[in-house]
């Protein structure tokens, strides 16, 4: 059941899937289009099954860390880095959405790229606290996607600190 929660269908599988229907309507002056859709439609099935079967092969294809210093300077710039890294042997297409502290108030930055097999790549950014306190930095939520990008795949990695 954890595999449907966390497989998601893209907009491109959906707009090639309206072009389907497209083509059976199509089929209804023109009977030869029926055939046509048919196979276009067999085809789509196809590749997405494939598709998800490529983004499901490995079971931690994205290994992510993040370095912050366990104390932070209130009022000062405090560096904070993500390092991600390919673990699978295919390239991965990913987007990744950080846990930033509640007091941050940024929800709008995502980090996205390709990373090929065995990569890393870090991801920089700053982070000033306003006041005194715990500041709890949350999980690291990845889509991955492979080459077809019909289908997608989130993880949740738990980076609670």
């Amino acid at each position: 059941m954890k595999f449907f929660k966390n497989i998601y269908l893209t907009k491109w599988f959906f707009t090639l899937f309206v072009a389907v229907i497209i083509l059976y309507v199509l089929a209804y002056s023109m009977p030869y289009m029926e055939f046509i859709a048919n196979v276009v439609l067999a085809s789509l099935f196809g590749l997405t099954f494939i598709d998800a079967f490529i983004v499901f092969s490995t079971k931690d294809p994205l290994e992510v860390s993040r370095k912050v210093n366990n104390r932070l300077n209130l009022g000062d710039n405090n560096p904070v880095t993500l390092t991600i890294k390919n673990s699978s042997l295919q390239p991965i297409n990913f987007t990744m959405i950080e846990g930033y502290p509640v007091e941050m108030q940024d929800r709008s930055t995502v980090y996205s790229g390709v990373l090929g097999s065995d990569v890393s790549r870090d991801f920089k950014y700053e982070f000033t606290p306003k006041r005194r306190g715990k500041y709890e930095f949350g999980d690291v939520f990845i889509v991955i996607r492979s080459m077809f990008f019909l289908a997608s795949r989130r993880i949740d990695i738990d980076l609670k600190e």
